[in-house]
């Protein structure tokens, strides 16, 4: 018989005093590599009409059994929530459709996650609604082309949307499911086979600002054995109220939540989190400019990998001046360098920005979307020393269009699908519910 295997939904927002503050002449970069890069419209469609947002996660997944392929998410126009399958020996793409017209918001794309078994769980649930956490489990290994009935975990009230999930092989294959709240508990269940038993969940910690739209947002990691690597912002990065939105860092390993140091903040009985016990990594009040959350991922010495962005100037006389930054625990401490400039004219959106995300298979190298000459293109960044310094190489170069949101898909190999990411039109406009999109994936 299967172990049962536990999903835990978590709220996570907490507060910590001052550690760090903004800098920007930390860096010292060495020129571009002038490589052969070729325009967004040239490389090959991945499919057609397809979005997603860079907090749900993992949006896709290299698994190696009988097939070597790689499971993707995504959502379309017609608000469908869809899933792909690449598979690297036939060259073919498959695809299924898990929910039709849920909403065409790029927030909503599945979280995927590959069971031992083969078998593929998706995670999807409505931007900012208060409704069900969805998912559907695939009926066959490494297929699919069936799923079983679709399954809700209950919000209690809250929300459920951002799903990230986990799993730990140390823990009788536990997954841990987490996904963004509205300071309440939220629900979990256990799977065992098909059948499905709902248990209670745990808010992680308290919401450090009670201002109502102040709800985090977080990124996870793990190692896939026993520890989960947590990262937060506390809030949106734009604010009237003069808030300025901050980084945080926790984790979870051996029923405990613990500091990157490996210090016990609590255990799973004892939550929520009290403010001012995690890691702060980056202080936005102190340095007085906001940030967000771009990714998290953990090194070859286990340590955590943070990316996130810094927005120095916010639509200035139409000009946004962001960087991006990156940040690592080296054993001791915290250390935060900035990658890369990369002010922005063109969105219209809350937040500006074209993406970034780490090669969790070598969290040194960053793909990141920045403007240039007026068009978003893609670079990859690689640091030898940790952050300090860095060289980059263009991906994409003389694009027709937007290049948007670069994916590493978690766990791939060398070869096809090392990168998807979004090419197309992106208007990322707030009254549109994100929904303005004219987009199609590409891969290199």
């Amino acid at each position: 018989m299967n172990s049962a295997t536990r999903f835990l939904m978590v709220a996570l927002v907490f507060s910590v005093p001052a550690a760090w503050l903004f800098a920007a002449d930390d860096v010292k970069k060495q020129e571009p590599r002038n490589r052969p890069a070729r325009g967004g419209q040239s490389f090959p469609t991945l499919v057609d009409d397809a979005a997603w947002f860079w907090f749900p996660g993992p949006k896709a997944v290299y698994h190696e059994g009988k097939h070597k392929r790689t499971y993707f998410g995504w959502v379309n126009r017609a608000g469908n929530i869809c899933a792909g399958c690449y598979d690297h020996e036939s060259k073919e793409t498959t695809k299924a459709i898990l929910k039709k017209n849920l909403n065409p918001d790029s927030h909503s794309v599945p979280s995927l996650l590959v069971r031992p078994d083969g078998r593929l769980i998706a995670f999807y649930a409505r931007h900012y609604q208060k409704e069900a956490t969805f998912y559907r489990i695939s009926k066959g290994p490494e297929d699919i082309s069936a799923w079983g009935a679709e399954m809700k975990v209950d919000t209690n009230g809250g929300y459920s949307d951002f799903t990230n999930a986990v799993q730990l092989s140390e823990e009788n294959d536990t997954i841990y499911l987490f996904r963004r709240g509205d300071n309440l508990s939220t629900s979990g269940d256990t799977v065992s086979g098909d059948t499905v038993h709902w248990s209670p969940a745990k808010q992680l910690m308290e919401r450090r600002w009670p201002r109502r739209g102040h709800t985090p947002y977080l990124k996870v990691a793990s190692n896939g054995n026993d520890t989960i690597h947590l990262a937060l912002v506390d809030c949106g990065p734009v604010d009237s109220t003069g808030v300025k939105s901050s980084i945080y860092y926790s984790c979870y390993r051996g029923g405990k939540f613990r500091k990157a140091d490996g210090s016990t903040i609590t255990d799973m009985g004892n939550l929520p989190i009290k403010p001012a016990e995690a890691d702060m990594v980056y202080d936005g009040n102190a340095s007085g400019f906001s940030a967000w959350l771009g990714d998290i991922a953990v090194n070859q010495a286990g340590n955590p990998v943070i990316l996130y962005h810094v927005y120095v100037t916010y639509c200035k006389d139409g000009l946004s001046d962001l960087r991006y930054r990156h940040a690592r625990w080296d054993g001791k401490r915290w250390r935060s360098h900035e990658i890369t400039r990369a002010p922005s004219t063109r969105f219209r959106s809350c937040y500006p920005t074209g993406g970034m995300t780490l090669d969790h298979a070598d969290p040194s190298i960053v793909y990141l979307a920045r403007e240039i000459r007026g068009v978003y293109e893609i670079e990859k960044w690689t640091t030898p020393d940790g952050g300090a310094t860095w060289v980059s190489e263009r991906i994409t170069s003389g694009s027709s269009k937007d290049n948007l949101r670069p994916v590493v898909p978690h766990g791939h190999k060398q070869g096809d699908v090392g990168l998807i990411w979004m090419y197309g039109d992106y208007m990322n406009t707030k009254g549109a519910r994100y929904g303005d999109y004219d987009t199609v994936f590409k891969f290199n």
